[in-house]
């Protein structure tokens, strides 16, 4: 992943919130859509990182952030000290795009990354990307993800 210098020169001048960016989903369409199949086959990537806890008022918006964040799956009062990042790969092509973030209190639960990941591969389909593999870390949170799908050895696919 882009270290945290990298991610906030990309940001600083962009307001994207929480979730799947519908503005950078429809650039991106655009963007692949005369491209070859062989072009849009991708991988999707997650990863997390260490935040430090801060809350900012927003005036665009007219509220504070900065705390947990899931985008369509909901805002709580806790204060954000993680960010989850989709990011896709392509595995025929060299491209990589980030694709959605969101804000949480710790690390990301199972039970809340498996409706996000699902959230990412319907977006990435609907524009016409072919996510054919998912690639994260071994961390505890990830291996119950895996578990939740029913994903084994013998068994390595969704």
């Amino acid at each position: 992943m882009p270290s945290a210098q990298t991610l906030n020169n990309a940001i600083k001048n962009v307001y994207v919130k929480p979730g799947i960016c519908a503005n950078m989903m429809h650039l991106f369409e655009i963007k692949v859509s005369s491209r070859a199949l062989q072009e849009k086959v991708c991988a999707i990537l997650l990863d997390e990182m260490a935040l430090k806890a801060s809350l900012q008022f927003n005036p665009l918006d007219d509220q504070v952030e900065g705390f947990e964040d899931f985008g369509p799956f909901g805002r709580s009062p806790k204060h954000a000290t993680h960010a989850l990042v989709f990011m896709l790969r392509g595995l025929s092509t060299k491209w990589k795009q980030p694709i959605s973030y969101y804000l949480s209190n710790g690390p990301v639960k199972a039970h809340m990354l498996v409706p996000l990941l699902y959230e990412v591969i319907r977006g990435v389909s609907a524009i016409g990307l072919v996510p054919k593999k998912v690639i994260c870390d071994q961390g505890s949170n990830s291996r119950a993800m895996c578990t939740r799908l029913h994903i084994t050895e013998e068994q390595p696919y969704f």
